[in-house]
């Protein structure tokens, strides 16, 4: 079940800067990490120098769980083994077009895809592999607005399902360790964004007010892998704050405000490094 494309005119508005009528949680975090990280992507489209291994893994992964669950779909469980989730994700990291990859300290593609192994294993001897209950939506395309005044919002939901007791939506994340609370916190306006945009499709299932779930799964890095299922409060404060950031994030994109924000961490990564130092107002 897709929604509907909306009227809105600050669409218009997106596609005159990024070529895009709508924005994405990538480009509000890419925007909020460092703007002219975002300016280089979106707007100037500059071809990236490198990729980060890391971002193409847990793209990687991501699309072995996919595969997974479109074998649950089409009554085909028993294909779900190791071999072929990791022929998923080996066609996923093939398709890598972002240029050189940048490995973390020992890291190189055999290594992680021996990781990718164990925490697919470890994804499948879990229960969570297992969802009680009815697939309604896998990779499901969303589109939706908080207003006039900022571009529709495009998300997609990893993992919806129907059980006796709940309406689920599943967000799958790739982690080096455990998350803790404050982790999920962090993360939690992402989802509970996602799931009031996902209101018609989840309204639309049931008519006895069956509640509305909210999970993160974690597959960690680990040397023995951990599959964590974290449970999100559905909260209208957290809500409001998650929106009242995109439309601020927004108004900063559409005046032109870019410039460099250095950090160690993100820096190291930045597939614009040249570029930025090259860069000037």
């Amino acid at each position: 079940m897709r929604l509907p494309v909306l009227d809105n005119p600050a669409n218009a508005v997106s596609a005159a800067i990024t070529g895009r009528d709508y924005l994405s949680h990538s480009q509000i975090t890419t925007f909020q990490m460092c703007p002219l990280r975002w300016w280089f992507h979106y707007v100037a489209q500059l071809p990236r120098e490198h990729l980060s291994a890391g971002l193409l893994f847990g793209q990687a992964i991501h699309a072995a769980i996919e595969a997974h669950h479109q074998f649950l779909l089409a009554g085909d469980a028993e294909m779900s083994t190791v071999e072929n989730l990791l022929r998923a994700y080996d066609e996923a990291w093939a398709l890598n077009t972002g240029g050189p990859l940048v490995y973390g300290k020992n890291e190189d593609a055999a290594n992680l895809r021996d990781k990718a192994m164990g925490m697919l294993s470890a994804f499948l001897d879990d229960e969570v592999s297992r969802p009680a209950g009815e697939i309604v939506a896998i990779e499901e395309e969303m589109r939706s607005t908080i207003g006039v005044d900022i571009p529709d919002l495009l998300a997609r939901l990893d993992l919806l399902y129907l059980s006796d007791d709940a309406v689920v939506i599943r967000d799958f994340k790739t982690s080096r360790g455990l998350w803790d609370e404050k982790k999920v916190a962090e993360a939690a306006g992402q989802l509970i964004l996602y799931a009031a945009m996902a209101r018609p499709i989840t309204e639309a299932l049931t008519d006895d007010g069956i509640p509305l779930r909210l999970e993160f799964v974690v597959l960690t890095k680990t040397k023995v892998p951990r599959i964590q299922t974290l449970t999100v409060e559905m909260n209208v404060d957290a809500l409001a704050r998650t929106k009242a950031v995109i439309r601020q994030v927004w108004r900063a994109m559409a005046r032109g405000h870019v410039y460099p924000n250095p950090s160690p961490m993100h820096c190291a990564s930045c597939p614009f490094t040249r570029a930025c130092r090259q860069w000037s107002a």
